[in-house]
């Protein structure tokens, strides 16, 4: 008998453990189900995002594998974000959508393309009478990537560069990307015998992940372990654009001190350190009393006085 009641407890006990890792997995899987979607509907997917993606796919499809019940409609979290991404999707035979850029603003880009040509010794070896739609476009993002001055025109055609990505079964495929975007920039006119020419369009532009302005520098973060930062190095295809031969353009400069914060810190925006001495609340009413930020909380039999110090987000400024 005694022997009978072992048996039933050690099932009962397997059952317990085993309805709570399912519990467990389901509420992982829920939660790499959001972060996933969060990091696909972006605009511009940065490369730490990416790799982030490309490991939480992993993590989903492997819970899906063992348990299939955790699939919805019989069908995987992958398979339908890729679908609800198909128009973000571009092939090399369609790399992209021009119909809403409305032609007479190629009138101001053309003429810069003019002034682009006889400055840089009919480098574009092209008649700008002769462009149609898609051309302009593509020889003004080869021209607003490449040049110090931008007219208002870059705005539609980077943003149209930029939104041209390839994806694969919801993922997004940097390789095909790349050709993709050298299928669009293919598209200007330019002088074929001209080897540098040909390097900025085929190799340098294509893999220019952001523009390299402050405004998108801001945007990319470094990770190291728990702690997040703004990137503190320009990315390396920032450097071969500025350095380019046909290239004037004036990359931002870093002015932060290169500290990492927790992530809890750096989604509220500051760091709380707490005040230590003889009379931490004195010096904490001091401390708000001057304007400043700071919190108190119940720690142990007492209370912790914390100054809050804000973190720069924005550490890269463009050059004026």
């Amino acid at each position: 008998m005694k022997k009978m009641n072992y048996f039933k407890t050690i099932i009962i006990l397997t059952a317990f453990f085993s309805l709570n890792s399912f519990a467990d997995e389901k509420e992982d899987l829920d939660r790499y189900r959001f972060e996933y979607k969060t990091i696909m509907s972006k605009e511009h997917i940065s490369p730490t995002d990416q790799l982030k993606a490309s490991d939480l796919k992993e993590k989903i499809q492997l819970i899906e594998k063992n348990n299939p019940s955790l699939k919805e409609d019989d069908k995987s979290i992958i398979d339908r974000l890729a679908e609800t991404k198909e128009s973000t999707i571009v092939t090399s035979s369609s790399p992209a959508n021009t119909n809403d850029i409305d032609y007479r603003e190629n009138v101001g880009i053309s003429d810069n393309l003019t002034h682009f040509t006889n400055d840089k010794k009919n480098r574009f070896n092209i008649n700008q009478k002769d462009l149609s739609n898609d051309q302009a476009i593509a020889c003004g993002v080869i021209l607003c990537l490449s040049s110090v001055t931008r007219p208002s025109e870059c705005t539609s055609y980077l943003k149209k560069f930029f939104s041209i990505k390839v994806i694969t079964r919801g993922i997004f495929n940097w390789t095909k990307t790349l050709t993709a975007r050298k299928s669009f920039l293919a598209m200007c006119p330019v002088d074929n015998d001209d080897q540098n020419l040909n390097n900025l369009v085929n190799d340098i532009i294509p893999n220019q992940k952001t523009d390299c302005t402050a405004d998108e520098l801001n945007n990319l973060q470094d990770k190291k372990g728990d702690s997040i930062r703004t990137i503190a190095k320009l990315p390396d295809y920032c450097e071969a654009l500025a350095n380019h031969a046909y290239s004037d353009i004036k990359l931002p400069t870093y002015h932060c001190d290169g500290t990492y914060y927790s992530n809890k810190d750096w989604r509220r925006g500051y760091s709380a350190i707490i005040i230590r001495g003889k009379n931490p609340k004195k010096e904490y009413d001091a401390w708000k009393s001057q304007g400043n930020k700071g919190h108190m909380e119940k720690i142990n039999f007492g209370y912790g006085y914390f100054k809050h110090y804000p973190i720069t987000k924005k550490c890269w400024k463009d050059e004026n």
